[in-house]
C-alpha cells in the first residue's frame, strides 16, 4: 500500500512540474521574420487593381493607351511595395562585377 501511496505522489509531482510551465507562463506571440499583414493588404490592393484594370481593357472599357499607362503604374508600385518588404537573404550582397576570381597558385 505504502509503495502505491509513493508511485502516486511521483506521477502527480511529475504531472504538475510538466503543466506548470504550460498553464501558468503567459504565452509569447509568434515573431516570424515575414513582413506584417499590413504589407500584404497593400499587395493585394495593387493585384486587385491589375485585375480591374485587365478586365475594364478585356471588356471594352479602356483603351489600349491608358491601359498601358494604369497597367505600367500598378505594376511599378507593386515592384516597390515588394522589394520594400521583401527580406534580404544573408550571404546575398554583391560583391563587385562579376562572379569571384580564382587565386592564382605562385
Amino acid at each position: 500500500m505504502f509503495v502505491f501511496a509513493v508511485a502516486a505522489l511521483i506521477m502527480l509531482t511529475v504531472a504538475a512540474v510538466v503543466a506548470y510551465p504550460l498553464l501558468f507562463q503567459p504565452a509569447e506571440p509568434y515573431l516570424s521574420g515575414e513582413a506584417p499583414a499590413a504589407d500584404f493588404s497593400e499587395r493585394d490592393a495593387l493585384l486587385d487593381a491589375l485585375d480591374d484594370v485587365e478586365h475594364a481593357f478585356h471588356s471594352g472599357k479602356l483603351s489600349q493607351r491608358d491601359y498601358e499607362a494604369q497597367r505600367g503604374s500598378l505594376e511599378a508600385q507593386y515592384v516597390g511595395v515588394v522589394e520594400a518588404t521583401a527580406p534580404v537573404p544573408h550571404g546575398n550582397k554583391p560583391h563587385g562585377d562579376g562572379p569571384p576570381r580564382k587565386k592564382r597558385r605562385r
